[in-house]
């Protein structure tokens, strides 16, 4: 079923915001194609979402080797000439001049020269350790709440059948068996349109089973529910329009037995 590229990109956006939820891509694909949405759609859209963004080539800056060798030279010649500098005009350092020591007059004792104190340097005590606090224990994770079902619309808006009027007055003028006959002859999308009126002006609900869409067919049995017959809501594919069917079905039951009910006390206190 062919598609539009805006259609794979509305759709991978949806994908992406659905996972982000917490959704798994399979169980996200499978609700998808169970909705009647085409697989290769399905698939494109996953690939849209996973598919990377493009990345920009870093700039790299290289010298070329030559030029390399000649920084290597030229910083190994000046630092060379450097260290036979710092020897040539330092020099060695001045040797010491040799202390003087004068003789010590006859009958006096040299005396020695006072040893300076040493201050003494208190030791430094090691600091206390410091007790660790104990770490606050972390809350309890509350448990995830479930999420809904996510809901999908459907890309394209479905409208009115531009053919509809045509093939419903087509088949007001047929007899039952010619309806069939003309419905038969149909392409597809004519075709369920037609069984779908043919089904409602014979007011017989098996030709809403010969559409082959289901979406179409579940429609054609649900118009028969609201008119009352609610035998078809076994035969709706889509759960959600089967539960509202037989909703629909419970609350008409309940309804008519009261009236009912309101009736018979009318006729007995009167």
């Amino acid at each position: 079923m062919p598609y539009t590229q805006e259609q794979a990109q509305q759709l991978a956006n949806y994908l992406k915001r659905q996972k982000e939820a917490g959704y798994s891509i399979t169980t996200l694909r499978n609700y998808l194609v169970s909705k009647g949405y085409d697989a290769q759609l399905v698939d494109s859209a996953i690939d849209l979402m996973y598919k990377p963004a493009k990345k920009t080539i870093p700039f790299r800056f290289q010298l070329p080797r030559k030029f390399l060798l000649f920084l290597v030279i030229i910083i190994v010649i000046i630092g060379g000439a450097g260290f036979s500098l710092y020897f040539l005009l330092g020099g060695e350092e001045a040797a010491e001049e040799p202390e003087v020591r004068l003789p010590a007059p006859v009958g006096r004792e040299v005396e020695e020269p006072a040893m300076p104190e040493i201050p003494q340097v208190p030791e430094k005590k090691a600091p206390a350790p410091v007790e660790e606090e104990p770490e606050p224990m972390p809350e309890p994770v509350p448990e995830p709440t479930p999420e809904p079902e996510p809901t999908v619309r459907p890309l394209i808006e479905e409208g009115p059948d531009p053919n509809a009027i045509e093939i419903e007055d087509n088949l007001k003028k047929m007899s039952e068996s010619k309806g069939f006959d003309y419905c038969k002859s149909l392409v597809e999308t004519k075709r369920n349109t037609c069984f779908k009126y043919l089904a409602l002006e014979q007011n017989k609900t098996e030709y809403c089973g010969y559409i082959d869409e289901s979406n179409l067919r579940d429609n054609c049995y649900i118009l028969f529910a609201f008119s009352g017959d609610f035998t078809v809501c076994d035969k709706i594919e889509n759960k959600y329009q089967q539960l509202s069917c037989r909703s629909l079905g419970r609350a008409r039951k309940y309804s008519t037995e009261e009236l009912l009910a309101k009736a018979k006390q009318a006729v007995v206190t009167s």
